[in-house]
């Protein structure tokens, strides 16, 4: 099974907002991801307990977490959100 991945601009504002090191580290995260040809993928990306706008899922990066919506087999990257202000309201 392949993966597919779509951005939303939202996204690509968010990680313009993160340290270049950090942004770098995401966009490589997200490759790393990407490269998974199975279902183990989601050993990784994990689901939200509740819905976060439209996202499904999150993906854990250090002190970040970026936050996907997965439909059939495409990630739809919607923002990347440091830790402490992730879940809040």
């Amino acid at each position: 099974m392949e993966f597919s991945a779509t951005y939303l601009p939202e996204f690509g504002l968010s990680l313009q907002k993160l340290p270049k090191k950090h942004g770098q580290h995401v966009l490589k995260k997200i490759k790393t991801i990407l490269a998974i040809k199975d279902l183990s993928v989601f050993k990784h990306i994990k689901p939200l307990a509740l819905p976060i706008g439209r996202a499904t899922h999150r993906l854990k990066m250090s002190e970040y977490r970026i936050f996907v919506r997965v439909e059939g087999n495409n990630f739809e990257f919607h923002n990347v959100i440091k830790r402490g202000d992730a879940y809040k309201k």
